[in-house]
């Protein structure tokens, strides 16, 4: 992936896998705001360098938010499709509306 060796690979999957299991935990940070980039930062700028590692951070924060909107979006799109219980459905034959 992009000319990085497995062993460097896996120490990236750790630096993201604990950056984001801190900011989970960080209770008083809603979804870890500051805390997983923090850590991420702090983690990777021996590698990557501190301009780096901040452009990684906020990249990442970008990405899981589109991607956070996205799967709320599809799960309204979901449930606003889903009949209502109760509800008359002619293609069943179902129960009335008033459930009798």
């Amino acid at each position: 992936m992009l000319g990085v060796a497995a062993s460097d690979f896996l120490i990236y999957v750790g630096a993201f896998t604990a950056a984001w299991l801190v900011g989970l935990f960080a209770i008083y940070a809603p979804g870890g705001l500051g805390v997983r980039e923090a850590l991420l930062v702090v983690i990777l700028r021996g590698r990557i360098g501190t301009a780096d590692a901040l452009v990684i951070a906020a990249a990442s924060r970008v990405i899981f938010t589109l991607v956070d909107i996205f799967v709320a979006v599809i799960g309204v799109l979901i449930l606003r499709r889903s009949p209502k219980p109760g509800a008359y459905d002619r293609s069943v034959g179902g129960l009335s509306e008033t459930g009798s």
